[in-house]
């Protein structure tokens, strides 16, 4: 995620991602960085309430 931020600047990095990644690609990671991320928040708040 960091590096990511990082490559904001950078106009020929957004521009080739675009050209490469599609809608389809880009929901699906999405849904899955969601489930990753409940997960994971899930695991955080079992483990605090023991």
């Amino acid at each position: 995620m960091f590096w990511a931020l990082c490559m904001i600047g950078k106009k020929g990095t957004w521009e080739r991602d675009g050209v490469e990644i599609s809608l389809k690609q880009a929901v699906i990671g999405a849904v899955i960085a969601g489930f990753v991320v409940v997960a994971l928040l899930k695991l955080l708040v079992k483990i605090a309430l023991r």
